[in-house]
């Protein structure tokens, strides 16, 4: 590596220092798979590593999403020269600046605010490193059904895996909440069970103790992970590892006969019982219900110890196909509404599957979103702001459930959308007739190879720019990551195939086209997508300079390379 005043930013050879970070975390990860005593050494050779300093200025000040927040020393953007600077200046020396608190809105509950960390940039960077070294070991620990805050992870995993267990015959259903978990967490039982070498102990627990500074006083937290730290979703998943195995090894214990008499094996009385989690929600699922409510007493035993507890009014058990305690059947699981429907016969007579796994958006997803329309059309006159607000905001939550029966539900809200769009012109143009509304706003697009008619205005170009409507995007079903597998296992050919570094996105059609053509990998920096990356969509030939949104002018590229491009 070059002299201090010798990098520049802008030149740094991205590609080399990745790979250099990567091999020592897959050999930490390999390490702690393996249970070796190598793992400590890896670690503190990685914590010191000026490349992997390098890499986590540019994740807080390139790459993290909330990089223009400012914590308490108001600095909210660096340049260049200053992220060099602070790669120099971050190390593990078990110090930290007080932390910014912010009231935000719960997501889907506008009007219920939770509590925001915001940490200065020195000390995200310094957690950022932290994460390089910790996440590896603890992927090779976690339990394959936990998929909430993990790279390469995502709900639609959980959900498939729900899909799985269910799909041939109704479960009993503890649908589980944990209360108020990442404010309860205690301390101690944490650093215990995370057992790091002191170096990391020390500045860990100097995270949790930070001041926390609010608008009209400050708070020095005796329990709890900050809410908004780099590190805060890590630390949530090592205090709530251990209760898929805590339940697995239960189970088999437990004498279960088939119908025909015959004595169940341990390794099908393991499958038997589903546990999955993502972040602080859980359902486990079970054929009996004795075997469910006595599984929600060994959880509740399993977390004591780390300062946690179930509530007692939102942990609840149902049951996938039937009504029982006045609960109707199915649950819901990450916005998602679960249950099962008798099928019997076949069409042809022949019996089949008696029982069929249906799942769709929940009803109040489907209101929350219709709501969030329903305001912004109310807030704005302007047909132009009102395509651009719209958008993403309905291509995301159609992405979001376009892995699951969704076809309908769909073909339902676009009616409702043209409904709530027709009264909008409406109210824009109160003395105009339908006709005359219709005319000049539901105009003829065949600019991708269907002729429709969609609601929007004519560019400059005489272009059809319009809202996006729900099935417009096409229902894809999920492939389930493939048991335990991490991104740290040096399969970089699986993890940067079928989309898996899309997120959301990955039932876009021309994205997924794109990901093929420049063969999963960043046009810049010719490093493959992985799961966690930030990925931009770049126009070759920028808009403003006469590129056309087309698909011959879009590319696939890393974010801290698309910011280094413009």
């Amino acid at each position: 590596m070059k002299t201090k005043s010798k990098i520049i930013w802008n030149s740094i050879n991205w590609k080399k220092i990745q790979l250099r970070v990567w091999r020592l975390q897959n050999k930490i990860y390999d390490c702690s798979l393996k249970k070796k005593h190598q793992v400590r050494k890896l670690q503190k050779t990685l914590i010191n590593l000026f490349e992997a300093k390098l890499l986590s200025v540019r994740k807080v000040t390139q790459d993290n999403r909330g990089k223009k927040s400012a914590g308490v020393d108001g600095v909210r953007l660096l340049t260049p020269i200053q992220r060099v600077s602070l790669a120099y200046k971050i190390k593990i020396n078990g110090r930290c600046n007080p932390i910014k608190r912010c009231l935000i809105p719960k997501p889907g509950k506008p009007d219920e605010l939770r509590p925001l960390g915001i940490p200065t940039i020195h000390d995200r960077a310094k957690q950022a490193l932290a994460l390089l070294v910790l996440e590896p070991e603890w992927e090779a620990k976690f339990e394959k059904n936990s998929y909430g805050f993990r790279p390469g992870r995502r709900t639609h995993d959980a959900i498939e895996a729900i899909h799985s267990s269910i799909n041939k015959s109704p479960k009993y259903v503890l649908d589980g909440d944990i209360r108020k978990c990442f404010d309860q967490i205690d301390h101690d039982a944490l650093l215990e069970k995370l057992d790091t070498f002191p170096q990391m102990r020390r500045q860990i627990h100097a995270w949790l103790k930070a001041k926390i500074v609010m608008q009209y006083e400050t708070i020095f937290p005796e329990k709890g992970t900050p809410q908004g730290g780099i590190l805060s979703p890590l630390l949530a998943n090592i205090a709530l590892n251990g209760v898929e195995e805590y339940l697995s090894d239960w189970v088999v214990e437990i004498p279960a006969f088939s119908p025909g008499g015959h004595r169940i094996s341990k390794p099908n009385l393991r499958k038997r019982l589903l546990y999955v989690r993502y972040a602080d929600d859980f359902v486990v699922l079970h054929p009996d219900r004795e075997i469910i409510e006595s599984v929600k007493v060994l959880i509740e035993k399993f977390i004591k110890p780390m300062g946690l507890e179930l509530h007692p009014d939102k942990t609840s058990i149902t049951h996938t196909y039937r009504k029982i305690d006045n609960q109707n059947p199915g649950f819901k699981f990450l916005g998602f509404w679960i249950r099962n429907y008798h099928v019997g016969l076949t069409k042809r007579g022949k019996r089949g599957k008696e029982y069929k796994t249906f799942i769709r958006p929940h009803p109040q997803n489907i209101s929350d979103v219709l709501r969030k329309i329903k305001i912004i059309l109310r807030q704005n006159r302007n047909e132009v702001t009102v395509v651009d607000r719209l958008n993403p905001i309905i291509r995301g939550w159609a992405n979001y459930f376009s892995t699951v029966a969704s076809k309908r539900t769909f073909s339902a809200m676009d009616s409702k959308l043209m409904i709530q769009l027709m009264r909008w012109a409406k109210r824009k143009h109160p003395t105009r007739s339908k006709k005359w509304i219709r005319n000049r706003y539901l105009l003829r697009d065949i600019s991708k190879g269907k002729s429709r008619l969609r609601f929007g205005y004519t560019g400059k170009k005489n272009e059809i720019i319009g809202i996006y409507t729900f099935a417009e995007t096409p229902i894809i079903r999920h492939t389930k990551v493939s048991g335990s597998k991490s991104i740290y296992d040096n399969d970089l050919i699986y993890w940067s195939q079928h989309g898996r570094a899309l997120d959301n996105r990955a039932n876009s059609k021309s994205i997924l086209r794109l990901l093929k053509t420049q063969d999963g990998q960043c046009n810049i920096c010719g490093l493959k997508f992985l799961p966690g990356d930030v990925i931009e969509v770049d126009h070759i030939k920028p808009k403003n300079l006469g590129g056309l949104d087309n698909y011959n002018n879009l590319q696939l590229l890393h974010g801290h390379c698309h910011d280094q491009k413009i």
